[in-house]
């Protein structure tokens, strides 16, 4: 866009004043971007770590769920054993 000036120091001043805001406001977008690239990349790191702590929370319940299994069968020895044990008596 181009404005003829002449010889008006008014004019001159309000284009200078509106190039410093579009040169303003094009860096604030530049800022604006990198945040939001960064805010992207920050999420999809969450989301990683997001999905290694759901896969490490299950298999930590599946190795309880097998060792309340163990633990139960050593329950039930137990009683037989104990069962034996007064019978012998």
């Amino acid at each position: 866009m181009r404005i003829d000036t002449g010889r008006s120091s008014d004019v001159l001043a309000r284009k200078r004043k509106i190039e410093m805001e579009i040169t303003l406001l094009s860096s604030d977008m530049k800022k604006a971007e990198r945040s939001i690239l960064t805010l992207r990349t920050e999420n999809r790191s969450l989301e990683n770590e997001k999905k290694r702590i759901v896969l490490e929370i299950d298999r930590n319940a599946s190795l309880l769920r097998s060792q309340e299994a163990a633990l139960q069968r050593i329950v039930a020895d137990l009683t037989v054993q104990k069962k034996r044990l007064n019978t012998v008596r």
